[in-house]
């Protein structure tokens, strides 16, 4: 797996305000485990190529390019690529919020195709800030 990953402290851990945690972008090369985690922090997921499965609390949700997923605080995920079609993705962490969807699930998958230019001008745009 290709990953480059980025990690911020809090220089003020009683800020009430969110706090951008990590940031990484990762490819699927056949070479990682997916076990799922949870994290205490708002993770973002972005695929920005290929095809795969999201594992959210044991339900699995198919995935890919241009799909955003939001996965709140402490709940039990992970990501699995199809090797016809290797994901790349980028993922950010942002602790000091969660949301809140009409359904009251814990995490939503937004299908991005229409603004995918967008969402990928400012992932991308992230990393490149932040090199």
């Amino acid at each position: 797996m290709s990953t480059r990953s980025f990690s911020f402290s809090n220089d003020n851990p009683l800020s009430t305000e969110a706090v951008l945690v990590n940031a990484s972008s990762s490819r699927y090369e056949e070479d990682w485990p997916s076990i799922p985690h949870t994290h205490a922090f708002t993770e973002l997921f972005y695929v920005s190529r290929g095809n795969g499965e999201f594992l959210i609390e044991n339900q699995r949700f198919s995935i890919a390019r241009d799909d955003l997923v939001i996965i709140n605080p402490h709940i039990l995920h992970t990501e699995t690529s199809q090797s016809a079609a290797p994901l790349s993705y980028y993922t950010v962490g942002v602790d000091g919020i969660s949301f809140s969807f009409r359904d009251q699930k814990e995490f939503q998958i937004f299908n991005c195709r229409k603004i995918n230019t967008d969402l990928l001008f400012y992932f991308h745009s992230l990393f490149s800030g932040i090199r």
